[in-house]
């Protein structure tokens, strides 16, 4: 069975996602009404349950871009567990400032499993 990804973004700002070299994926700003947080318009990354794939994340090393703006990118080493979760749920959140900055968690199923932050590379 596939496991479902939901990626959110926790920012004001839209931000931009790559992973594993895939296609540009846009998730949208939080809605700044009710703070729910923004979600791929589109599309979006899969699942690879034999290991990460280019535009899935998978079990083991992710490589994931993301940029809130031009100039703004970090470069994001998500290790992730060998395990073969039913649903991934993986949140951004804005550094402070603008400065390009960005924290992340990586759930599955609900629980956590991975977090990190990267600063800005560009």
């Amino acid at each position: 069975m596939a496991a479902n990804v939901s990626v959110w973004n926790a920012s004001q700002f839209p931000l931009q996602l790559v992973v594993n070299r895939g296609r540009a994926t846009t998730i949208s700003a939080v809605n700044t009404m009710t703070w729910a947080p923004g979600t791929a318009a589109a599309g979006g990354p899969g699942w690879g349950a034999g290991g990460p794939g280019q535009g899935n994340f998978g079990p083991g090393d992710n490589i994931v871009e993301v940029s809130f703006g031009p100039g703004e990118a970090a470069n994001i080493r998500m290790n992730l567990p060998n395990q073969n979760p039913s649903s991934v749920q993986v949140y951004f959140f804005a550094g402070q400032g603008g400065d390009g900055g960005v924290q992340w968690v990586v759930l599955y199923s609900g629980s956590l499993v991975a977090q990190g932050s990267a600063g800005n590379t560009l």
